[in-house]
């Protein structure tokens, strides 16, 4: 059974507040209590002197000075006489400023609290707000890597393993041309997944679409072309960037593998709010039938995959044989 663990930015947060709700309260009394003084402090002659002591004791009890000067007040206040009257007054004058500096210390005390705890609950809330983060980023790379994971498995089982049961057809056969072809192809396939799965998510996602489809002309030397008409870009959630790099890597890899294309446009353009990314070859198309067939889903993985993640980020898409393929994905209302 796990043992639950309180953790110190949490316990820092509850003492700051604690702290903060007990020193507004306690300068609450003590401001009402100084209201109280300020009667006693303006008719100190006329008061007795038990009241006086019981008045100020909690300032008396900490410091020699105000104690005796409320003796000596006390002991003036038995005298008669005028001259020991004005003693009397100037020894209460004197009293009276001395407490309210100590009124001011104590509440500029309080005030530094109450200062020191806001401070003490900002920095706990701004780390645990940190950590929190910190775990949804990195939850978020653990699903990335799984989905990786996945595709990369799916890419072997789709292209790679058909492409080595093809050589094995056609070594039994002797026919050595078409197995070095289906070898070559399984090669290419297996450097373009190893590039793909290396991709910095951390660097600029336009620095990123570059690099993928320079990995992609290496490795199957089909020459591609792009464009991006957009200068919002960087201002789009990381996620969005994801799934976009991971769809272009989708497609371009279904691309290299079945449609015998020469050349691809990547257009990544900006219409209003709206964000578009147009992937197009002059290959041989896709067949309608098989977008919208569900009775061989192994054999249309990627488009199902296309069709998944575009559905993620709540975009629309649309595949159109024009010339070769086309695939238009429109996120509406994506910029800010």
């Amino acid at each position: 059974m796990k043992k639950f663990q309180l953790k110190i930015e949490y316990i820092l947060l509850i003492i700051s507040l604690l702290n903060f709700c007990s020193t507004v309260s306690l300068k609450s009394m003590s401001q009402n209590n100084f209201i109280n003084m300020e009667n006693v402090l303006e008719n100190m002659n006329s008061i007795e002197s038990g009241e006086l002591e019981d008045t100020f004791y909690q300032f008396t009890y900490f410091s020699r000075e105000l104690k005796n000067q409320l003796k000596e007040i006390i002991r003036l206040k038995d005298y008669a006489d005028e001259n020991q009257k004005e003693k009397l007054t100037e020894a209460a004058d004197n009293f009276s400023t001395s407490i309210r500096k100590r009124e001011q210390q104590l509440i500029f005390s309080y005030d530094s609290i109450l200062y020191c705890s806001l401070i003490l609950c900002f920095i706990s809330g701004a780390v645990i707000f940190y950590k929190i983060v910190h775990q949804k980023n990195e939850l978020l790379k653990i699903k990335i890597i799984n989905e990786q994971q996945l595709q990369f498995s799916r890419n072997l089982h789709d292209g790679i393993a058909q492409d080595l049961a093809a050589v094995k057809i056609y070594l039994n056969k002797n026919e050595t041309e078409k197995s070095f072809f289906y070898a070559e192809q399984a090669l290419k396939d297996v450097r373009y997944l190893i590039d793909s799965m290396h991709a910095e998510l951390s660097k600029d996602f336009v620095q990123l679409v570059k690099n993928n489809l320079e990995n992609f002309e290496t490795n199957f030397g089909i020459k591609t072309d792009l464009l991006i008409a957009s200068s919002s870009l960087e201002k789009i959630d990381s996620r969005i960037h994801i799934e976009l790099l991971r769809i272009l890597q989708e497609t371009l890899s279904n691309i290299a593998r079945h449609s015998g294309a020469s050349l691809v446009n990547v257009k990544i353009t900006e219409v209003g709010r709206d964000l578009n990314l147009i992937i197009k070859d002059n290959g041989k198309g896709i067949d309608p039938e098989n977008l919208y067939s569900h009775s061989d889903e192994k054999k249309h993985y990627g488009i199902k995959n296309i069709k998944a993640r575009v559905d993620h980020i709540g975009g629309k898409v649309e595949f159109k044989n024009d010339g070769g393929c086309t695939i238009a994905i429109c996120i509406e209302n994506i910029i800010r």
